[in-house]
């Protein structure tokens, strides 16, 4: 059981190898020009992807505060019309020991329990990248209990 029964887990783990070395391209990128990493907001922002169905890219999402929107920052297919199976944001911070960023995706799909022994459907996949020392489950995919949400 778990995330490997997925009948698309080829198909999200590519993805996933994809997305994160994408992102981090990008982020250099971005830092580069603009001495702080890109914050994007949760897309696709309706419903509740299950790594099957296909969710409506928002290309133009982005925080009050930030000029760039997924479309200037994101992967070439994040454009209008595109599509992807899992939820994505990231998070920023800044810390005292320096800044980082916090890449996340996300489905919902009930196929039993983790490798951690967690119950529930809200499968997370995060890397964080920065100094800061964050305690949790980094790179790989597990079910974030409901307090965590």
């Amino acid at each position: 059981m778990g995330i490997t029964t997925h009948v698309q887990f080829t198909r999200l783990n590519a993805l996933t190898k994809s997305m994160l070395k994408t992102v981090e391209n990008r982020q250099a990128e971005y830092f580069a020009k603009h001495q702080q990493y890109f914050q994007g907001l949760k897309m696709p922002i309706i419903g509740k992807l299950d790594g099957d169905i296909l969710g409506d890219i928002n290309p133009g999402l982005k925080p009050q505060d930030q000029e760039a929107s997924w479309a200037e920052f994101g992967p070439t297919d994040f454009k209008p019309g595109g599509k992807l199976p899992v939820h994505i944001s990231i998070n920023v911070y800044d810390a005292p020991i320096g800044m980082g960023w916090i890449l996340k995706l996300e489905l919902f799909a009930d196929l039993g329990p983790d490798t951690y022994g967690n119950e529930g459907n809200h499968w997370v996949w995060k890397h964080n990248e920065g100094p800061a020392s964050i305690g949790g489950i980094w790179d790989d995919w597990y079910i974030e209990p409901a307090e965590e949400q």
